[in-house]
């Protein structure tokens, strides 16, 4: 065999490993980001039927769970009528019922306003498309 010859196949042994192990990384890669998301999401759905349960029936569909994380239940409202409102239930013993109810541990429960988790994408749209039409400037 040439000396050519053997860097070649040494050449295209090297690749072949290298596109192995790359294989392998990203399978990894995949395989721990799906098992996080599975806990995340098996973590996520048993708070969020919880609050469905213990959420007044008015304001649930003004609230919605947002995440879980390091023991901080966060939950979104669609406005800052809602946020007072359910900042009172909490603190009247929502907060502490929520708390031992749950199956993870929760340590306390933050609101955040989140109007735009609430709003149709049908009618986002149409205020994006309104918004874009509108003359940028002082009026004549």
């Amino acid at each position: 065999m040439l000396p050519q010859q053997a860097q070649d196949r040494l050449r295209l042994r090297q690749a072949q490993i290298e596109a192995r192990s790359r294989r392998v990384e990203i399978g990894r890669l995949f395989a721990t980001t799906q098992r996080d998301l599975q806990r995340t999401e098996k973590r996520l759905a048993g708070t969020a039927t919880l609050w469905e349960r213990v959420c007044p029936t008015e304001l649930l569909e003004r609230t919605c769970v947002v995440g879980l994380q390091r023991g901080v239940l966060t939950i979104g409202v669609r406005d800052h009528s809602t946020r007072y409102m359910v900042d009172r239930l909490l603190r009247s013993g929502l907060e502490a019922d929520l708390i031992r109810r749950s199956a993870v541990s929760i340590s306390k429960v933050k609101l955040i306003a989140r109007p735009e988790a609430f709003v149709d994408p049908k009618v986002a749209a149409i205020r994006d498309r309104r918004s874009s039409l509108s003359p940028k400037g002082p009026r004549p």
